[in-house]
């Protein structure tokens, strides 16, 4: 039976020269950043970011955003986005139960 990759995009980016063990304490080190700036900051907005950044440099997507909810107005709206759509996403807002993210 032949193997169906579900995920193309992530291995489109791996390196196969790359032995797995090598991949993986890369892995293993981005966890560790990345709980670093989640102890290191009190400000949210420089946590997410720094988040952001290691997952991007981890994933390396070509589009990504962090959505965040507003519990006021019960909405969730895009804090970061990078890609082609991002400056249209910056005034987007999705109302709970509406949408994938909703």
């Amino acid at each position: 039976m032949e193997e169906v990759n579900q995920f193309p995009a992530v291995e489109r980016r791996r390196n196969p020269a790359v032995p797995s063990e090598q991949r993986e304490k890369g892995e293993v080190a981005v966890f560790q950043e990345l709980g670093k700036a989640l102890t290191s900051s009190l400000q949210l907005d420089q946590v997410l970011r720094t988040i952001m950044e290691k997952i991007d440099e981890f994933l390396r997507p070509d589009n990504w955003s962090l959505l965040l909810l507003d519990e006021a107005k019960q909405e969730l709206y895009f804090e970061l986005a990078v890609g082609k759509a991002s400056q249209a996403l910056k005034d987007v807002r999705i109302k709970m139960g509406q949408g994938i993210a909703g």
